[in-house]
């Protein structure tokens, strides 16, 4: 994974500063949080086509919200915390989400400064895929760790935490037979399972 971000990484900041040397960030940015924590190829994937489909979406938005509120707007700070709020809630069932509302909020960041963000939201957009896409190329190229060998070991991981799980459930009931209470074995299993599947 150290190879693919870096480079990845290499290849971005190349990039960006070619094509968007005042916002090269975007190019870069975007390849780290596509490659950073990615398991195998087909994480990478995801995590690419998320990023680049939420960004879309929010630019979406961002047009539509474009010129309502004005500069300074009182209204639009107020709006700009509640799609923050919205978005570290929706964050944890998609990161596609995450991305379209910090589009969306940057979108009101630039009209309350007065900026047209029309233009700075489609190079935002341009700058997010071409990243993407360097993060997806590097991970699928250099060293590439495949997603079926990711699968077997989450299978292997749940079904041995599935394992334990039974088997303590099993100890409990002989115990609750034998005219004894239940220990705590299950509860622990439970607990210890969840914190090592994350």
């Amino acid at each position: 994974m150290a190879l693919q971000t870096a480079t990845a990484l290499t290849a971005a900041f190349v990039a960006g500063r070619t094509l968007w040397p005042d916002h090269w960030a975007w190019v870069v940015l975007s390849a780290y949080l596509v490659c950073s924590g990615a398991r195998s190829r087909g994480d990478v994937l995801v995590k690419g086509a998320w990023r680049t489909l939420g960004a879309a979406a929010g630019t979406l938005a961002g047009g539509a919200l474009s010129g309502t509120f004005g500069p300074r707007s009182d209204t639009a700070v107020v709006l700009i915390f509640a799609v923050l709020a919205v978005a570290t809630w929706l964050r944890e069932l998609s990161y596609a989400y995450w991305a379209a509302c910090v589009t969306a909020v940057l979108c009101l960041l630039y009209d309350w400064f007065g900026q047209d963000p029309g233009s700075l939201l489609r190079t935002r957009l341009a700058g997010i895929a071409v990243g993407a896409l360097i993060g997806l190329a590097a991970s699928w190229l250099v060293l590439p760790i495949r997603t079926a060998a990711v699968a077997r070991a989450r299978t292997a991981a749940a079904l041995a935490g599935l394992g334990e799980l039974l088997e303590a459930d099993w100890h409990d009931v002989r115990a609750v037979r034998r005219g004894g209470q239940p220990g705590p074995s299950l509860i622990k299993s439970l607990i210890n399972r969840r914190t090592t599947l994350g």
